[in-house]
């Protein structure tokens, strides 16, 4: 559902602010699980599904209007981080919930979260 609407976001506000929109979207989304209401949570959880692929679909078109030859190979490349990055990610989240509890793993999101507004600051 959010991917059909993204399109429209980005032609109405641009892609760097559509991206960042679903950064912070994303990240109030981590912030709001940490209440404890299974309501929220579940707001929370919707949140964060919104968010994360309004920015994977901004990013990942981003990279194919980018490309002015090897528009395949560099889809492929993004992938490939994108992959590597979300599993590096989610073993880390593993790693502070077994530290810290749940507030460990929303410190790892947001961090993860502030590193990509990082990235699109420099790259988009």
């Amino acid at each position: 559902m959010t991917s059909a609407r993204v399109g429209r976001l980005d032609q109405r506000f641009g892609r760097r602010t559509a991206l960042y929109g679903g950064i912070v979207v994303a990240s109030a989304g981590v912030l709001v699980t940490v209440a404890d209401s299974f309501a929220a949570i579940v707001a929370g959880l919707v949140l964060i599904t919104a968010g994360f692929f309004t920015g994977h679909v901004i990013a990942s078109s981003s990279v194919s209007s980018a490309a002015a030859t090897g528009r395949a190979q560099a889809s492929a490349v993004y992938l490939t981080i994108y992959y590597t990055a979300n599993s590096v990610s989610g073993t880390l989240a593993a790693s502070a919930c077994h530290g810290a509890g749940w507030t460990g793993v929303v410190a790892v999101c947001l961090a993860s979260m502030g590193l990509a507004a990082l990235i699109a600051m420099h790259k988009t």
